[in-house]
């Protein structure tokens, strides 16, 4: 069996994600500190809309392999608590109208409220802020 080539612009979306796990260097759920190349990018989008989120940083965690397994459950993870893990750990990068248009083309399919309360579920869970981790 042939393997298919890679085009210019997946190699150079491929060298983004290697970027982007480097620069973050821990998974953005357990916040285990690991090298780049152990960590892997998890698309919050599922399904036919996966393709469409590859290498958008506002719809990318970054995460280790058991946290990367754990991911797919949509009954532990909804898209709403991935979007609240994304906001707490990569506030830079968190945009919810451009994820929203991404998957569906409207802005407001998955509302604020409901990220901000996936937030709080997060913080009370013991999750940190992005800030109060760098001291």
């Amino acid at each position: 069996m042939k393997r298919r080539r890679t085009t210019p612009a997946e190699r150079k979306t491929e060298a983004e994600l290697r970027a982007f796990r480097a620069e973050i260097a821990s998974c953005m759920c357990c916040e285990r500190p690991l090298p780049g190349e152990a960590l892997y990018c998890h698309e919050i989008a599922r399904g036919c809309h996966r393709a469409k989120a590859r290498g958008k940083r506002f719809a990318t965690l970054v995460l280790c392999f058991t946290c990367h397994n754990e991911m797919d459950s949509a009954a532990q993870w909804p898209l709403p608590r991935q979007l609240a893990l994304l906001r707490l750990r990569n506030a830079r990068d968190y945009d919810l109208r451009a994820f929203n248009e991404l998957l569906w083309g409207a802005p407001h399919t998955i509302e604020p409220k409901e990220v901000n309360l996936e937030l709080y579920r997060l913080l009370r869970a013991g999750h940190t802020r992005d800030r109060e981790r760098m001291k």
